[in-house]
């Protein structure tokens, strides 16, 4: 087939401002979050946050006991499933 029989190019979409489909004016990706939505939530996780830093100022860590050899190999320490 000659160049001359092929189909011609649509001169109404020649480049970006001819074909706002191909060429988007803005391709930055945002997210819209309302203030509403995101003022209780941002309070929400803060306050957890205050809690928990609360109950670690006035308590402090929670105690793990570490055991020793000699106290994981005697029977009676082992308990377990059925006790």
């Amino acid at each position: 087939m000659p160049p001359s029989a092929a189909a011609a190019p649509n001169p109404k979409n020649t480049g970006p401002k001819g074909d706002a489909v191909h060429y988007p004016q803005d391709r930055r990706q945002a997210i819209w979050v309302r203030f509403s939505l995101l003022a209780p939530a941002c309070l929400l996780v803060l306050g957890i946050v205050a809690a928990a830093w609360t109950q670690f100022l006035l308590r402090g860590l929670p105690h793990v006991h570490v055991y020793t050899p000699a106290e994981l190999y005697v029977s009676h320490a082992n308990a377990g499933f059925p006790a």
